[in-house]
């Protein structure tokens, strides 16, 4: 019984060592992020009677979450972002979402040459954003 442990556990080894070579893998990464902010903005304006106006003002506050998705092996990577956000009004007392997506894909070729095609998309009412 001794033998068969000793041989069991010298074949493993050797095939251990005549089976090393190149491993490839992947790494999968997911982050979660959040971003929360009150975005205030006062401005005097007097119209043509001199009467002042709040027009222009801001008072919003807004959350958007954001889920990273990456996927990265030797010689491509895979990034996938999506982060949808939450902004409420003060002044109208209305709120809105807007959705904002990225798409990230580069390939070696070679060791000098890259391709990289990054694509990025955002739906909602933010004129800025």
């Amino acid at each position: 019984m001794g033998t068969l442990k000793q041989t069991g556990a010298t074949l493993l080894a050797m095939v251990g060592i005549l089976s090393a070579g190149d491993l490839w893998a992947r790494q999968n990464i997911v982050i979660g992020e959040l971003s929360v902010g009150y975005d205030f903005q006062e401005r005097n304006y007097k119209d043509a009677n001199g009467i002042d106006s709040d027009e222009g003002d801001t008072r919003s506050l807004f959350a958007s979450p954001r889920l990273r998705f990456s996927s990265r092996d030797v010689s491509d990577l895979l990034e996938f972002t999506y982060a949808p956000s939450f902004t409420y009004d003060d002044i109208d007392s209305t709120n809105f979402v807007g959705h904002d997506f990225g798409l990230l894909a580069e390939k070696n070729l070679s060791r000098d040459w890259l391709i990289r095609a990054t694509n990025s998309y955002f739906y909602g009412e933010d004129p800025v954003a």
